[in-house]
């Protein structure tokens, strides 16, 4: 796939030559999982075992690309995924609209921001302080608007006062 040789090529590969970003078709990635597992030859339910079994990654969606992000094994290790300690890929966006089912086409350009949001997040406090500046902004804007009516207001009413054809109520 092309574009997973532009996001090797600018982003980088981990140590062991592997990709950082890569885009992956969701139906094709299996991982080694710690469980409990039933076991069946056809429809005859064999047995229940515990133990390492090859699951699908993505289980709950079927045939969608997948925006992956490849993770230290500091970060990424869970005893549940035994191969987790070499690292592993995360998910970072669906192609796909899960509420209504429908496909998301891939846009480079959209890629980039995804990875670039990805690598650079917010700090703390950060959307409320950005909410508090427009609400700040709107609330000037709305006191600027008002006086702006006010005082074109106030010399139409001066000369009908002074025409006499407003009145002064007590």
């Amino acid at each position: 796939m092309y574009i997973n040789q532009v996001l090797k090529n600018r982003y980088g590969t981990n140590l062991q030559g592997q990709p950082i970003f890569r885009i992956v078709w969701s139906t094709k990635q299996l991982e080694k999982r710690l469980g409990t597992f039933n076991e069946f030859y056809g429809k005859i339910f064999i047995r229940t075992f515990r133990g390492v079994n090859e699951v699908p990654k993505y289980f709950w969606v079927k045939d969608c690309w997948v925006l992956e992000k490849w993770v230290p094994p500091q970060l990424a290790f869970t005893e549940e995924i035994p191969s987790s300690n070499e690292g592993s890929y995360e998910p970072l966006f669906m192609f796909r609209n899960l509420a209504t089912g429908e496909d998301i086409p891939i846009v480079e350009q959209e890629v980039h921001r995804m990875i670039w949001t990805s690598l650079n997040p917010g700090l703390p406090g950060h959307r409320a302080s950005q909410m508090r500046t427009e609400e700040e902004t709107d609330y000037k804007k709305e006191i600027d608007f008002n006086k702006d009516v006010l005082e074109d207001a106030n010399p139409y009413l001066v000369g009908k006062l002074h025409s006499k054809e407003a009145i002064v109520r007590p």
